[in-house]
């Protein structure tokens, strides 16, 4: 039975950054998905609660401290 692929948000307002941990974490087992600031990341973790939130501490708007 296969098992449904786990979510993992990648909050980084640097682009290299998101596709680098993106392209370290990336398998069939994990749909991964990316935020550039935020307020973008906690919208997306009020509408669909993912399992791992990947925060960078530093970020406009919000950080990933406040998001936490």
């Amino acid at each position: 039975m296969n098992n449904p692929p786990r979510t993992i948000l990648i909050a980084d307002d640097e682009e290299d950054l998101r596709i680098l941990v993106e392209m370290t974490l990336e398998s069939p087992q994990y749909r991964i998905v990316m935020a550039r600031d935020g307020r973008e990341a906690l919208e997306f973790i009020r509408q669909h609660r993912p399992d791992l939130a990947i925060l960078d501490w530093m970020m406009p708007g919000l950080t990933g401290l406040q998001v936490l």
